[in-house]
């Protein structure tokens, strides 16, 4: 069985201190945490095109 090490963080922009924190706490664990602290909003780019 694959085992994934990789997550998606959801939360309020309030809380991104906390939610910072979090994230580098389950990274110390060896898991990759993905998270959103530019208030990305529906149909942002997610990558610079040329």
């Amino acid at each position: 069985m694959a085992v994934y090490r990789t997550t998606f963080m959801s939360h309020a922009h309030a809380d991104n201190e906390e939610c910072t924190d979090y994230a580098m706490r389950l990274r110390a664990r060896g898991i990759d945490v993905w998270i959103d602290l530019s208030n990305l909003q529906t149909g942002h780019m997610l990558s610079k095109s040329n």
